[in-house]
């Protein structure tokens, strides 16, 4: 974790010119908060930082704004507003590192205030709680098996930024009401939510085309050697506005929409909640460990055979654990504090047979697969999603199995663990995976953050 000492709260440390924050790797959700705490103090004038709600568990969910003026109301305080959104998955945990890089970039810069005369606001984590449970030890640089000793994604119904798609609008997590709220209060002409994943590429998606973006998005990862993801399972139906740059589609009355690959009411989810008021989200990916495979532009010879035998491997991979969750169900008992797990794994495995079939369906149509021709960086991809699931899902299993007792549940333990470690070392060869610094993950975010920025005022 990030050094700490008396004086400051760690998490971030000034770098040589006294200005970059430094990570190693992230900061934890205690040095996160602290952090910005120390920020507000240091800087009343233009910046504040207040709750905005709290999780389910209790935690404050913390918003830190730099405005030309933080003595005024929020909505009041500039006249247009970005909020970056940072933790909205639990195990993908950049973004806390880079709000406080960009909150740092907003106060020293005053060009980014004065510009449009605008308000900054960072909301420093969505899920908390699931955050938490993914801040584990690891060595420095990790691999992809350090990466998943301690693993934890909570099905999508618990996931604040997604869970709107996925149920009714009356049964929304508190979570996801305080994130709609203070975009009914500041009303964002443009959202940022930070992702990261573990394997590949860099991409960026829209809900709005952003003209300009591909450049500074291509400039940024050249700089930082980050691969570019020519086309993530994630955007299989989106626009293209160049490489590693999607648009997702309009939707409402008479809008074309996506074959029904989706599992999820896409307008539904919080990344539409500021089109509302006319504004956009824009999703900035990081990847964790790098992979050139991803990038390569070379068409497939057989694009049916090579997705059909990906789907396989998913398959036939999500059934294995599937089997195992069946067997570690019963040893944990409800409302045990590993129920979370389970059900993310559930969630995981339950996922891999109906996208298998999709895939397969997609393939034998005659129109082919919908991103022609098939490259093998698009075949690489789909190959990442291969391991990617199920080795979460067995990882969630096997840390669900800690400290139940009995030898039945120290026997699936065992083969759990052995299987995660095989899988994991077996993914990080196959691809080649190479460790992102934490620094790198920060700055190509914070630099498509701004682009976004820059490109809509």
């Amino acid at each position: 974790m990030p050094s700490s000492s008396a004086a400051e709260p760690s998490g971030p440390r000034t770098g040589p010119t006294g200005h970059r924050p430094s990570f190693h790797p992230y900061p934890s959700l205690h040095e996160l908060y602290a952090a910005a705490r120390a920020l507000a103090d240091r800087h009343p004038g233009h910046c504040a930082l207040r709750p905005v709600g709290r999780s389910r568990q209790g935690t404050e969910l913390l918003l830190l704004s730099v405005t030309p003026d933080a003595q005024a109301p929020p909505a009041a305080a500039a006249a247009r507003h970005v909020l970056v959104v940072a933790g909205p998955h639990a195990n993908e945990r950049v973004g806390g590192a880079t709000v406080l890089h960009l909150a740092e970039r907003a106060l020293r810069d005053p060009a980014l205030r004065a510009r449009q005369d605008a308000g900054w606001h960072f909301l420093l984590c969505l899920d908390p709680d699931g955050t938490r449970l993914n801040e584990n030890a690891v060595p420095h640089p990790p691999t992809v098996l350090d990466g998943h000793r301690v693993f934890f994604r909570p099905t999508g119904t618990e996931q604040p930024e997604w869970a709107p798609s996925l149920g009714t609008s009356g049964n929304r997590l508190p979570e996801s009401r305080a994130l709609e709220n203070v975009v009914e209060e500041i009303r964002p002409f443009l959202q940022c939510s930070l992702h990261g994943h573990d394997v590949g590429g860099a991409w960026v998606q829209s809900t709005r085309h952003i003209p300009g973006l591909t450049e500074p998005f291509m400039k940024s990862t050249a700089d930082l050697g980050i691969p570019v993801e020519i086309s993530n399972i994630d955007t299989l139906y989106w626009k293209s506005a160049g490489p590693g740059v999607f648009v997702l589609p309009e939707f409402g009355p008479g809008a074309a929409t996506p074959p029904a690959t989706l599992f999820e009411d896409v307008p539904r989810s919080t990344w539409y909640y500021p089109h509302r008021h006319g504004g956009t989200t824009l999703v900035v990916e990081a990847p964790m460990w790098m992979s050139w495979s991803v990038g390569d532009g070379t068409p497939v010879p057989d694009p049916r055979h090579t997705v059909a035998v990906r789907a396989g491997r998913l398959r036939g991979r999500g059934l294995r654990v599937a089997a195992l969750l069946d067997g570690a169900r019963p040893l944990v008992p409800p409302g045990h504090p590993a129920d979370a797990l389970l059900r993310g794994a559930e969630a995981a495995a339950g996922v891999c047979p109906p996208m298998a079939d999709e895939w397969m369906r997609l393939s034998a149509e005659p129109a082919g697969w919908p991103v022609a021709p098939l490259t093998a960086g698009q075949a690489a991809s789909l190959d990442a999603v291969t391991w990617r699931i199920p080795l979460r899902a067995a990882a969630m299993v096997h840390t669900a199995l800690d400290g139940v007792p009995g030898r039945e549940a120290a026997g699936l333990r065992d083969e759990l663990d052995r299987l995660v470690r095989r899988w994991s070392g077996a993914f990080e060869e196959e691809f080649e995976a190479r460790w992102v610094p934490v620094d790198d993950q920060v700055r190509h975010q914070a630099r498509m953050v701004v682009a976004g920025f820059e490109l809509l005022v």
